[in-house]
């Protein structure tokens, strides 16, 4: 699906529509209406380098559109985003951006000039507001400018993003479901090992909370120690009277994991066309790394298309309207598991979905991010790994399309683009090579983990 039939249905077919964009990750930690996970969250102190993939927005944001950012993307960063696309998008910032520890969605209610600004585009131009994830705080703004919201009523997107729910539209469906069982007490917990170890003796299971991504709310049972930690905790909870809910499931060996994002509204729904997006995805113990856009071939397409349109058709007579994307699995013994997790809200796949047709239709695209060194600046990057920059004329190499500074490290996305998978694999270990040389010579020990989603 190309950009402009993406961001049709997005803006139900109106001409001349102008859509809003704002990147407020982490904020969907509002839908979890428990007051204390299962196990300790840590959550990164390091906010400057979270908050500053906001710049991602930039490969799918129309030229007549507008960003809201905290900050103006590096100047190398805009550039390398020109060069596949026509234009950039209009970026707004508002006034009180130095304020790390806010989210971007509170910074632009706290800001009535930016405020009233939105007002004014919406009085002009049908307008979509169009954020990372759907919370209370997004309602809020359209309610003030008057510009209309794209996404799931909040409740709605609490609701799905529970891998409770997944599980549950899972069994609806008929489909097919890891084997597990939804827990709410120390008894659940007991059963439902006893039932995953009776079925598969001595096999990895994995604890999931109902509400946690990146691989935060996972924790891997793989022998007595890890059972006994769990167990310990349960009882902690029911001691101190706090309730929680959480899933135990067998853990699959995964020949691939595939993320599929559909996109649904009333356009989409009379035409039972919801896929837009199939994207390989790696991903090591829950925590993801890069993926690799999957072309519309028939196969892979036609593979996932009846479960597509089942969800779909679920999800739209829920009243859900949006884009969400569906983590899915297919096991090395061959079974498909359509739904691992629902992501009611944008991913940072999203952002790149529309790429593959930015570039030669032969070619194949791949992303990655790195944590490298908060030392090494995006300037030395360019420089050092400038024989491998993309290049127009042969419509190859690797495209840096954001790239973050935080106080401790600093985050890089990039885009490969390239004949194979084999040329990209290649492509990868290279400039890899590239980061972990330049991590060296700031006294660091190898190169910074890939993770996030």
């Amino acid at each position: 699906m190309t950009q402009n039939d993406l961001l049709k249905f997005v803006t139900n077919n109106f001409e001349d529509a102008i859509c809003v964009w704002w990147f407020n990750v982490g904020l969907d930690i509002d839908w979890d209406r428990q007051k204390a996970s299962f196990f300790r969250r840590v959550e990164s102190s390091d906010k400057a380098a979270i908050f500053g993939m906001e710049q991602i927005m930039l490969m799918l944001a129309r030229e007549n559109d507008y960003v809201i950012m905290r900050r103006r993307p590096d100047e190398s960063i805009c550039r390398n985003i020109k060069e596949t696309r026509k234009g950039l998008p209009n970026i707004l910032i508002p006034s009180n951006d130095g304020i790390e520890q806010n989210s971007i969605s509170e910074l632009i209610l706290s800001d009535n000039k930016l405020l009233a600004a939105l007002g004014e585009i919406a009085k002009k131009s049908k307008t979509y507001l169009v954020p990372y994830a759907v919370t209370k705080h997004e309602a809020k703004i359209a309610e003030l400018t008057g510009a209309e919201l794209f996404g799931p009523p909040y409740e709605l997107a609490s609701w799905v993003n529970s891998k409770i729910t997944a599980r549950n539209i899972s069994k609806d469906l008929n489909f097919d479901t890891a084997f597990g069982m939804e827990c709410h007490t120390k008894k659940d917990l007991c059963e439902a090992y006893d039932m995953i170890q009776g079925k598969y003796p001595d096999t990895m299971m994995v604890l999931k909370e109902e509400y946690g991504a990146s691989g935060k709310g996972l924790f891997f049972i793989k022998g007595e120690q890890d059972w006994n930690m769990a167990m310990h905790r349960a009882g902690k909870l029911e001691k101190s009277g706090t309730k929680f809910n959480i899933i135990l499931e067998k853990w699959h060996s995964v020949k691939e994991n595939i993320n599929y994002q559909l996109i649904i509204s009333d356009n989409t729904h009379s035409q039972k066309n919801y896929l837009f997006c199939l994207s390989k995805q790696d991903v090591n113990d829950g925590i993801y790394k890069g993926s690799i856009l999957v072309k519309n071939t028939a196969q892979i397409y036609a593979l996932y298309e009846p479960y597509t349109k089942l969800l779909g058709d679920y999800l739209y007579d829920k009243g859900y309207r949006g884009i969400c994307n569906v983590d899915s699995i297919i096991t090395e013994d061959g079974l498909l598991v359509p739904i691992i997790e629902i992501n009611g809200r944008l991913s940072l796949s999203t952002y790149i979905s529309c790429t593959t047709d930015m570039f030669c239709q032969d070619m194949t695209v791949a992303s990655a991010y790195y944590d490298v060194d908060s030392k090494i600046a995006l300037s030395e990057i360019n420089d050092t790994a400038s024989q491998y920059k993309y290049n127009e004329k042969s419509q190859t190499g690797t495209l840096i399309y954001s790239f973050s500074a935080g106080i401790r490290r600093s985050r890089l996305f990039c885009l490969f683009v390239y004949p194979s998978e084999d040329d990209i694999l290649k492509a990868k270990l290279e400039f890899e090579n590239i980061l972990k040389n330049l991590g060296l010579k700031y006294g660091q020990k190898g190169q910074g983990e890939l993770h996030g989603k």
